[in-house]
């Protein structure tokens, strides 16, 4: 017999603590900026640039601390929850919606980002959850004009993003990662190889974003 009543429990908690996250990620994302923009612009400003990596240092682990929490709630109401499958085609291209614990948001990604990601959790132990995946233009606009005047995270201008559009074969696509670190090492482990390559290995100052060409 399904325990609703945990599980509602479990849901209220997990929408506190996605509120959490996204307060702590503002934070940081703000912190990274002024780090990058003093050391731009103010080199010299030795105290204001200690301030931004102090606020990095503080930030981070708040962040890492909320999404751990967010993948740990989502993965105990996939438990208690009846049986489902996780909506992941094995095969072909396309667009998905992961029912995971560990895409608790509900993002839509393409096929093929979907099973790279559930292998690098199922079989090597990624940790941390999607935070975006595919995006309109309309929204990548948004997030573009967030970075370029409001320092908010990297972002491409809108039509030039991986993010965008539903032409998902396996070259296009990108997801953000929680805990990117974590998942760059999940990938580098498969046997066969891996398609999804992390932006800050490949020349892309954007600490979460991981794409078939790491841009």
């Amino acid at each position: 017999m399904t325990n609703w009543p945990a599980i509602h429990a479990k849901e209220a908690l997990l929408a506190l603590w996605r509120r959490r996250y996204g307060y702590r990620h503002k934070k940081l994302s703000e912190y990274v900026a002024k780090v990058e923009n003093n050391k731009k612009h103010f080199p010299n400003h030795k105290g204001a640039l200690k301030a931004a990596e102090d606020g990095v240092r503080k930030w981070g682990p708040k962040e890492g601390e909320a999404a751990r929490k967010i993948h740990q709630l989502a993965a105990e109401i996939h438990k208690l929850r009846p049986v489902q499958t996780d909506g992941i085609p094995n095969s072909g291209e396309g667009i998905c919606v992961p029912k995971t614990a560990w895409n608790p948001y509900r993002r839509e990604l393409a096929n093929w980002i979907a099973r790279e990601l559930r292998d690098a959790v199922n079989s090597h132990g990624a940790r941390g959850v999607v935070t975006s995946g595919l995006r309109t233009y309309q929204k990548q606009k948004e997030l573009w004009e967030l970075y370029k005047y409001h320092g908010g995270n990297v972002a491409a201008e809108p039509g030039k993003s991986n993010h965008e559009g539903y032409d998902y074969r396996e070259h296009r696509g990108a997801v953000d990662w929680s805990e990117p670190e974590s998942l760059n090492r999940a990938l580098h482990a498969k046997p066969s190889g891996h398609k999804l390559l992390w932006a800050m290995e490949h020349g892309l100052i954007d600490t979460v974003h991981f794409s078939a060409t790491g841009r």
